[in-house]
């Protein structure tokens, strides 16, 4: 069964069900819908794969931005996008006590010792001004498949707030010319916070980005196939 079947026997079945359910003299404002919840420990996978999935989206805009078939109107839509996955949109928010936050991004290099901070908006379009100031003619950025990622317990902040990390590994190499001017791979690993908010179908636990660190990057043989590794 495909994609495409597999959505069109889901829905007919919901349309029987809800059938079936009216012919019994119930309404739709009787139906319960039990949503995961992050203290069920059978919910566990759940809130693992979804914050996978998050991190596989950001690693997606990334490499899109970063690529040189992408326009430059796409590139600033992906940035926008991309912001859209973070606590407050990556603007700064007020946290308890008053105290103001941002979400930050860990920059590393071969060529420098020091680990960088930035907030991630200005990350992001200093990678997009590497292509479109002609640093490099074009950059790839390929980062660990969602299924190979690996994610740390859920921690309970408080009712409504839930904290997990997940760790991935990412090879940038950045072309200038005719050679290879820049290559590495780094293990980073993001902090997603999972928010309770009431939505049209109840109380939800939704996944958001906030930090992502990065260990000092590794150089690479990027003529081979080689792995992307965890643990270096």
């Amino acid at each position: 069964m495909n994609k495409k079947q597999i959505i069109l026997f889901t829905a007919i079945i919901m349309l029987c069900s809800f059938k079936t359910f009216g012919q019994l003299g119930g309404s739709v404002d009787d139906i319960q819908i039990i949503l995961p919840n992050p203290d069920n420990p059978n919910d566990k996978a759940y809130f693992e794969e979804r914050a996978k999935q998050v991190v596989g989206q950001m690693n997606n805009y990334i490499s899109t931005m970063a690529s040189k078939n992408t326009s430059s109107p796409k590139r600033w839509k992906k940035r926008k996008d991309c912001l859209g996955l973070f606590v407050s949109n990556g603007e700064p928010f007020e946290e308890e006590g008053g105290r103001t936050n941002i979400a930050k991004m860990e920059v590393t290099s071969l060529n420098n010792s020091e680990t960088r901070t930035a907030p991630v908006k200005n990350y992001f379009t200093a990678l997009i001004n590497l292509i479109e100031k002609g640093k490099y003619e074009s950059i790839t950025i390929t980062s660990t498949e969602i299924s190979q990622m690996q994610v740390s317990s859920l921690k309970k902040l408080s009712d409504t707030l839930y904290q997990c990390t997940v760790s991935f590994a990412q090879k940038f190499v950045g072309i200038r010319g005719e050679r290879i001017a820049y290559a590495d791979v780094t293990k980073k690993t993001a902090t997603v916070y999972f928010v309770k908010y009431r939505t049209a179908i109840g109380e939800e636990f939704l996944p958001y980005l906030f930090n992502i660190k990065a260990n000092a990057p590794q150089p690479i043989d990027v003529r081979g196939n080689q792995q992307m590794p965890l643990n270096y």
